[in-house]
């Protein structure tokens, strides 16, 4: 059973082994960036649950087991919010289409109805009879 009740023994754990832990996570996610704050995750739930925690096997092997699981969680997440992503970005499209195409239909509705207005009397009234009241011209 390995506890690590102080600061010192913490620090000297995380810089034994976060270098190979920082390169085993790597290898999940292919980015530096990422796989430096899945380590910082498992060291930092490692510190927080101290007082729960209870190594029984060797603190290497339950170091790059927690990395792993952690690693995976993130992959898991990603997975999870790309489809999220990708499923509302086609529910946007389409809203913004939809939004773009009443407001068009709105101005070209104003358009040709300014441009009724401004025919001849009669011209107008022969005009809406045979578009709106499917009349002939007759």
């Amino acid at each position: 059973m390995l506890r690590v009740s102080n600061e010192a023994a913490f620090e000297k754990v995380f810089k034994l082994y976060f270098k190979s832990l920082h390169a085993y996570a790597f290898t999940f996610t292919k980015e530096s960036g990422t796989a430096e704050e899945i380590v910082q995750n498992v060291f930092f739930k490692i510190w927080e649950k101290n007082s729960h925690l209870q190594i029984d096997d060797s603190l290497k092997s339950y170091l790059y087991r927690a990395v792993h699981n952690e690693s995976l969680n993130y992959i898991k997440h990603e997975k999870v919010k790309s489809s999220f992503q990708s499923a509302y970005s086609g529910y946007t499209d389409f809203a913004d289409a939809d939004a773009s195409e009443a407001i068009i239909a709105t101005e070209l509705e104003g358009a040709i109805q300014k441009s009724i207005d401004q025919l001849p009397a009669q011209c107008r009234l022969i005009f809406q009879m045979s578009r709106f009241e499917q009349l002939k011209y007759q």
